[in-house]
């Protein structure tokens, strides 16, 4: 995840999600821990492609209890769009 966010070169964010999709089938428990860090990427993102990426896997992670946060989280974004 650290990669995800700490890295400014969306060729190597590309890669790191691609990794992390295919991963999700056998680490979901982990993944969904960490959808907000997920969801980051969107706010940091430059490309479409990362952007949709990263909405795709965020959405297949979504559970009830992370629910509230990504809301909130979509809520916030679009604020900040508007603004």
């Amino acid at each position: 995840m650290n990669l995800l966010t700490d890295q400014n070169d969306n060729n190597v964010r590309s890669i790191v999600i691609n990794w992390i999709m295919n991963l999700k089938n056998k680490h979901l428990k982990l993944l969904e821990e960490n959808i907000v860090e997920i969801l980051s990427i969107v706010q940091e993102s430059t490309t479409h492609d990362i952007w949709w990426k990263a909405l795709e896997l965020a959405t297949d992670l979504i559970t009830s209890r992370s629910w509230d946060d990504v809301i909130q989280f979509l809520k916030n974004e679009i604020k900040n769009e508007v603004k």
